[in-house]
């Protein structure tokens, strides 16, 4: 369980005050806001990326810092060094969260294992968001801290990623918490809708 307790984040003003949530594993959260700040500095907030005001984030109980490893948080594809490639951010993914996850099949999974050994400065937009999210099923983490995690690709590409995660909510106990301006539109099991309002999260009643 991933627990917050009356969070306040500071972000040039206070842009989400005194929430309070605990995101279960075996569940899928799903949160839209028209804001990009507030989604991206919330899931900063939660891996203490960017330093909240006040209030606890807790994982299983513990301190963040006691239990990283079971998160997995790559915000963006700006955070890719053009000079490395696609095995060197595997492979590190893998040794840093202790993963027993088949890099050759992950790599096949998207279809990036051709371009596997090439520097990231040559991959379109769409292999690096490919990229980024195998980097979240070779992690092996218990959660997955996702924002806009279909920027660039085509629908048929969004339905397999969440696909997968949804079979990973169900069968494997993992808990996908995805931020986006937009709802994705794609259902899957043990979904929780959310959205930010008023400086708040709030699920929206089915």
């Amino acid at each position: 369980m991933l627990t917050i307790n009356n969070l306040s984040i500071d972000y040039q003003q206070p842009i989400l005050l005194n929430f309070s949530y605990q995101f279960q594993v075996g569940q899928f959260y799903q949160i839209t806001s028209e804001n990009y700040t507030c989604q991206s500095s919330f899931l900063r907030a939660i891996t203490n990326i960017t330093p909240f005001a006040k209030g606890e984030v807790l994982i299983d109980e513990q301190p963040y810092s006691g239990a990283k490893e079971k998160v997995f948080f790559f915000e963006s594809c700006d955070w890719f060094n053009l000079n490395f490639n696609s095995l060197d951010y595997l492979k590190f993914v893998k040794h840093q969260w202790q993963s027993h996850a088949n890099l050759t099949d992950e790599l096949a999974f998207l279809g990036i294992s051709e371009y596997a050994k090439v520097p990231i400065h040559k991959y379109t937009q769409a292999m690096k968001q490919k990229l980024l999210i195998t980097m979240y099923f070779i992690s092996g983490a218990t959660y997955y801290l996702m924002d806009e995690i279909t920027n660039h690709l085509d629908q048929e590409t969004c339905l397999k990623v969440y696909a997968r995660l949804d079979e990973e909510v169900s069968e494997q106990n993992k808990c996908v918490i995805a931020t986006s301006h937009q709802d994705s539109g794609i259902e899957v099991s043990n979904l929780h809708k959310m959205v930010f309002q008023k400086q708040m999260i709030y699920e929206v009643v089915k």
